[in-house]
């Protein structure tokens, strides 16, 4: 593929996109939808290589949700971010993303004994004012007893430290309501260690508390408006 035409204000680090362009047939397909192709290179880099054919027509732009996490993060509990590319086509658009592989092990759930290492890997990451959005198992891997978070297209980045408190909230319900869902010992255990890691003082604690009842008040109404539809 050619990187004619590609608009690089968003790219941090234009070396670490050779191989996507120079050596194409090196790459292994790691994940394969209709709109996106992630790809791994032999030099430890990963590509998420979007074709969006109507980008007026969508209503997130994942790759910039992306990017501004990773950029925010800088590794911690994530991979480094190289930015990325991208070029109209027509009504859409072409973007390539580039981020540090991270070698370890996909979980499909997390154990008990595994909760308060998920804990820490968020209160890292929340510490950069970032939430992930997204915390199913699918999304991170875990290395030598460490998570590390590979997949933040959904993640969000805020400015407003009570604002970004009262969505750690809503992160915190997810993680007990749909991730954690029946196992009260991973998620005391969860709990004990995410309290001891947040740098979130009493007046934080206190917005997250309020966004994890928003947060269930609202997923509970949705359940009761399904459940009484069907």
């Amino acid at each position: 593929m050619s990187d004619e035409g590609f608009r690089r204000e968003q790219c941090a680090e234009p070396e670490r996109f050779r191989s996507f362009f120079e050596r194409s047939g090196e790459l292994e397909v790691l994940a394969r939808k209709a709109w996106l192709t992630v790809w791994q290179s032999p030099d430890g880099v990963v590509y998420k290589h979007y074709r969006i054919e109507d980008l007026a027509r969508r209503r997130s732009r994942p790759w910039e949700r992306e990017w501004a996490a990773l950029r925010a993060l800088g590794g911690r509990s994530s991979p480094r971010g190289f930015g990325y590319l991208w070029r109209p086509q027509g009504n859409g658009v072409e973007v390539v993303l580039a981020k540090e592989f991270l070698p370890g092990r996909h979980v499909t759930s997390f154990a008990s004994a595994q909760c308060a290492a998920l804990a820490l890997a968020l209160a890292d990451i929340h510490g950069a004012g970032v939430t992930v959005e997204d915390p199913r198992a699918k999304n991170f891997v875990e290395d030598r007893g460490r998570f590390w978070a590979i997949d933040l297209d959904w993640a969000r980045v805020y400015r407003s430290r009570i604002w970004h408190r009262f969505k750690v909230g809503k992160e915190l319900s997810n993680v007990r309501c749909r991730v954690l869902v029946g196992d009260p010992s991973g998620w005391a255990a969860f709990l004990r260690a995410y309290r001891a890691a947040s740098p979130s003082g009493p007046a934080g604690r206190a917005l997250e508390w309020l966004g994890d009842g928003w947060w269930t008040a609202r997923s509970r109404l949705r359940e009761r408006r399904g459940r009484s539809r069907g």
